[in-house]
C-alpha cells in the first residue's frame, strides 16, 4: 500500500487541486516519485517555519500593507499562493 505524504498547514484538504495537475496524479503517482521522498525533509522544515511566522502574525496579516507584508517575511508567500 502506497501511503501520501503530503503535508499540510491543518487548515483544510492536502491540495486545493486548480486542475492544473490531474487529481490522479496529485494523490497516487507524485507520492511515489523518489524526488518527491527526497524532498520531504526540507518541506518539513519549511512547513515548521511557515506555521510559526503565521502563528506569530496571524492577528496583524489583515492590517498590513504591501511594504508591511514584506518586512514581515511574507514576499515569498505571495509567489507561493
Amino acid at each position: 500500500m502506497n501511503v501520501s505524504l503530503q503535508l499540510t498547514i491543518g487548515i483544510g484538504a492536502a491540495h486545493r487541486n486548480q486542475y492544473l495537475f490531474s487529481d490522479h496524479y496529485l494523490n497516487s503517482l507524485l507520492p511515489g516519485d523518489a524526488r518527491w521522498s527526497a524532498a520531504l525533509p526540507e518541506a518539513e522544515t519549511f512547513l515548521a517555519w511557515l506555521q510559526d511566522l503565521y502563528a506569530r502574525e496571524k492577528d496583524q496579516l489583515p492590517e498590513y500593507n504591501e511594504d508591511q507584508l514584506e518586512d514581515h517575511g511574507m514576499v515569498s508567500l505571495a509567489v507561493i499562493g
